[in-house]
């Protein structure tokens, strides 16, 4: 966070002098300033009270919070303004009756100062010393708030009048629109081309060809430049995508756009321009960036002068919200959001267990009671008919019960894992992801005949959705069990001195989501057709037998129970592929 320059007009409290300017003022502000190395050379302590401001003092105080709102907005300044102040003025001018957006602060508190001390204006301010003089056309961007719902009678530059004008991008030759070409468009990083189920176990390292860049991954633009006045055309389009913070993570320049007005715009998520037709791609892509807030922003040039427009997006996940991926070079990582808690008490994960123990029990007894009732309405039920239907909703429920009560007596029975081990266990789960999510050298992934490394990681922090991780003591078994689908938790025990065991089946039961997303529920139940339901190998001519290749699919159960060796037990190349085709983004404008 960049703070604010303010001279003391006079001598005034520190709380006057943040009263004054529309800033926090509470004793937690007070101490926060007083004690800021950067005012440590004018607090004089010993003599004056504190909090005790002189003239002529430079102190220096955060900028005021953002409302929840808040937007970023653009001005380009023509130079006619003539100083920073003139700045100011033309945007408080902007921003007048009838505007669909206002200044975020007061418009008292919006100054010279707090505009130079703006954090996205750091070049603006860093150009400038005693006196700020803007340049023809330079970029300054400052906090708004939309008004929503609101006509526009009259545009609020002074500048310009129009009853039909939108808010104007500057007082430039072009009037500019962004906009989607359609109201929401899905962008995938990247698409599969073979089917999932077209499994090689005897062969892992068989390449998995695949396409960075399909016919429909793009998302496209409609950009409309204007002229104000007169018969002037752009000579240079710029086109920006900027990240919240505010620095640019896409730039393209068209000179190809020579006229005025619509324009159709391309995008593929990557952060360089495609390059040559057949060439390896050299962009990065980052859907951790992709998957939140960015700002389109074009500049439009001309002899005269330039304009810009811009459009807000509001991004989200188009598919799995627990996962995103950055490629950058010949390297892709995958990062995983987790969430751990203990299994008996954390954010109701038992009781949602039993919830959905007992849920299914009902499922399955309604199944067989539905016909019974309808038979009963119709009159033709024998008694011999209904002791039937009896007999069968009492074994369905049985079995419905059974079977619950079979996965859920071992979790159960395990006790609450000490600090300690749940913090160890923690550990062990994050380091598998490292160790069996990984593919490189012989192993890397085959994307358009180019070689990448793949790279699986957890992360405890940010993401959309996160898989949540119910961490217990070892049970009768010993065995995980993935139960998103009905009670939205991974139970995993934890077996002590066994550190291979407890890397793998944090990645392996993982891996249950992505083949249930990328797939079917069917095919993770399966493990890809290696068991059966019960998740007993499958022996025989039916069976997947150890490959000779010290690399063996992560999510496969051998026929041979020496497939436990933990260190050679990888992610298959069309599951870390399933991994990123998921991680597609929805592309929606605020």
């Amino acid at each position: 966070m960049t703070w604010i320059r303010m001279v003391v007009p006079q001598a005034m409290t520190l709380e006057q002098l943040l009263q004054d300017n529309g800033l926090p003022h509470d004793s937690a502000a007070l101490t926060n300033i007083w004690g800021a190395d950067a005012n440590r050379s004018n607090h004089r302590r010993q003599t004056r009270p504190p909090h005790q401001l002189m003239a002529g003092e430079i102190w220096w105080v955060p900028p005021p919070p953002l409302p929840r709102d808040a937007i970023l907005n653009t001005y380009a300044c023509t130079g006619m303004e003539g100083s920073t102040g003139g700045v100011v003025q033309a945007i408080k001018d902007r921003h007048g009756p009838g505007a669909n957006e206002q200044l975020a602060v007061p418009e008292a508190s919006f100054t010279e100062s707090y505009l130079l001390g703006l954090a996205f204006n750091q070049p603006f301010r860093n150009q400038r010393t005693s006196t700020p003089m803007p340049s023809p056309g330079e970029m300054v961007r400052y906090p708004t708030r939309r008004v929503r719902a609101r006509t526009i009678d009259v545009a609020p530059s002074t500048q310009l009048q129009s009853s039909t004008n939108q808010v104007p991008t500057g007082d430039g030759p072009f009037e500019i629109t962004v906009e989607l070409a359609e109201a929401e468009q899905v962008l995938k990083v990247l698409d599969v081309v073979p089917e999932p189920r077209t499994v090689n176990a005897a062969n892992p390292d068989e390449p998995v060809e695949a396409h960075w860049r399909p016919a429909d991954g793009k998302v496209r633009f409609k950009i409309t430049i204007e002229a104000r006045a007169g018969e002037v055309t752009p000579t240079r389009v710029v086109i920006r995508v900027r990240k919240p913070d505010e620095s640019v993570y896409y730039t393209e320049e068209r000179t190809d756009w020579t006229t005025t007005g619509e324009h159709t715009w391309e995008w593929d998520g990557f952060t360089t321009p495609p390059p040559a037709p057949g060439s390896p791609e050299t962009g990065d892509v980052d859907t951790r960036v992709l998957r939140g807030q960015l700002t389109i922003e074009v500049t439009a040039m001309a002899a005269s002068g330039w304009s810009v427009g811009w459009l807000e997006l509001a991004n989200r996940h188009a598919k799995a919200g627990w996962l995103d991926v950055y490629k950058h070079g010949q390297s892709i990582e995958g990062f995983a959001y987790l969430q751990f808690g203990h299994a008996n008490e954390d954010e109701g994960v038992w009781a949602a267990t039993l919830l959905g123990s007992l849920l299914a029990a009902a499922v399955g007894a309604g199944l067989v009671a539905i016909p019974m009732g309808i038979d009963e309405a119709d009159g033709g039920m024998s008694e011999e008919t209904a002791e039937d239907y009896r007999v069968a909703l009492g074994v369905t429920a049985g079995i419905a019960a059974g079977a619950w009560l079979g996965a859920l007596i071992p979790i159960l029975m395990a006790s609450r894992l000490s600090d300690d081990d749940f913090n160890t266990f923690k550990g062990q789960i994050e380091a598998g992801f490292l160790i069996h999510w990984l593919r490189e050298g012989r192993k890397a992934l085959q994307i358009d005949g180019q070689r990448y490394r793949f790279q699986g990681a957890v992360r405890t922090s940010g993401g959309h959705d996160r898989i949540r991780f119910a961490l217990t003591s070892n049970d009768i078994t010993g065995r995980g069990c993935n139960l998103v689908p009905l009670v939205g938790a991974v139970f995993c025990p934890f077996i002590p001195h066994n550190p291979s065991h407890n890397r793998y089946v944090g990645a392996h039961e993982f891996g249950h989501s992505l083949l249930i997303e990328a797939v079917d529920l069917f095919w993770s139940m399966h493990h890809k057709g290696s068991t059966d339901l019960s998740s007993n190998c499958r022996r025989g001519a039916e069976g997947f037998s150890v490959p000779a290749s010290h690399d063996r699919d992560l999510m496969i159960y051998y026929d041979s129970t020496d497939h436990w060796v933990y260190d050679q037990m990888h992610a298959a190349p069309v599951d870390a592929l399933s991994w990123v085709e998921l991680a597609q983004v929805t592309f929606k404008a605020m």
